[in-house]
């Protein structure tokens, strides 16, 4: 009876594990490879530390912070997951340096890192802000070599052509003008085009624009702007906030101080209105051609390498324990 008693506090988590116990409880499983709660930590650890910094909080005392920091927990698990699927295929597909190859190179980027962070103190200071040990911070830069190497091993045989090119440059015509074109946009959104037919028949007979937004436009921000959004850009890459692409398309080829019929965008069906333009000339294809195949080149490996990555991990046998965080 007594034995059965102790087995079942045991089970309930009522006799307490020692912190050092809890440091090696498995909180996910990657194939044969675990993840415990000790490595787990100091990657959350970090991220405390980093949001500390960033914001100037302390994260114990601010408890929205704190919230907002627990909420982060699976998906810390989660990265860590993926990174641990992508370690074990660059060790299947043999792209690891050899030790002495490897340690040479993370001592490099240490010092590298250590001399433009103001010599050994200050960068000892700033791991120390970050909650990071040195050992950790040399594995973590361990790892991104290893990780790059892989990277370039997956991606080699990308290849961008000049059709690829030639496509992009004039599918983004916008992104390649000597500035960037702008124009000062208004906008009325209803949620069914007939609803945007209505209201454009009020404002046919006579209705300010801007009262019509103010009555009928389902747009949050109506109440502070009266449906003037200002200067909006015609590339969204130079947008602070970016724009759904049919209602950007709408806005350039609008007719300038003519109220559009109803343009549907994913968020219903705007009536746009706009009153300047500033339009400059475009940059020959030859002088942005070599910019254009750098980004392409980029976006493809990226493409690539995340494609095959979750392949990877759908292929991997994954336990997590999110219950043990």
């Amino acid at each position: 009876l007594s034995i059965t008693t102790v087995l079942s506090f045991s089970g309930c988590d009522l006799v307490e594990k020692t912190p050092e116990a809890q440091q090696k409880t498995v909180v996910a499983k990657v194939n044969k490879e675990k993840i415990t709660k000790g490595e787990f930590d100091k990657k959350y650890n970090m991220q405390i530390g980093q949001i500390e910094a960033m914001y100037g909080v302390k994260v114990d005392g601010n408890a929205q912070v704190k919230d907002y920091v627990e909420k982060m927990k699976p998906q810390i698990l989660d990265n860590m997951v993926t990174e641990t699927v992508a370690l074990q295929k660059a060790n299947e597909l043999k792209v690891v340096p050899e030790d002495k190859e490897l340690n040479e190179e993370v001592d490099k980027k240490y010092k590298e890192t250590e001399t433009k962070l103001g010599g050994a103190e200050k960068f000892n200071e700033f791991l120390k802000s970050m909650n990071v040990e040195p050992d950790y911070y040399k594995g973590m830069i361990k790892n991104s070599i290893i990780f790059d190497k892989l990277y370039e091993k997956i991606t080699s045989d990308v290849v961008v052509t000049d059709t690829d090119i030639t496509n992009y440059y004039h599918t983004n015509i916008y992104d390649f003008t000597e500035k960037p074109n702008k124009m000062t946009v208004s906008h009325i959104l209803c949620k069914t085009e007939d609803e945007a037919k209505k209201v454009a028949d009020e404002i046919n007979k006579g209705m300010k624009f801007e009262d019509a937004a103010k009555k009928y436009s389902k747009d949050p921000s109506v109440a502070q702007n009266n449906g003037n959004l200002g200067e909006i850009y015609y590339s969204n890459k130079a947008n602070p906030n970016q724009y759904d692409q049919q209602f950007l398309n709408g806005a350039i080829n609008a007719e300038l101080n003519k109220v559009t019929e109803p343009v549907k965008s994913s968020y219903g069906y705007h009536l746009i209105l706009v009153t300047k333009r500033e339009t400059y000339p475009e940059k020959s294809l030859d002088s942005v051609k070599k910019d254009i195949e750098t980004e392409l080149t980029q976006t493809k490996k990226d493409e690539k390498f995340k494609g095959e990555l979750k392949g990877w991990r759908d292929k991997s046998k994954i336990t997590k324990h999110e219950d043990r965080l």
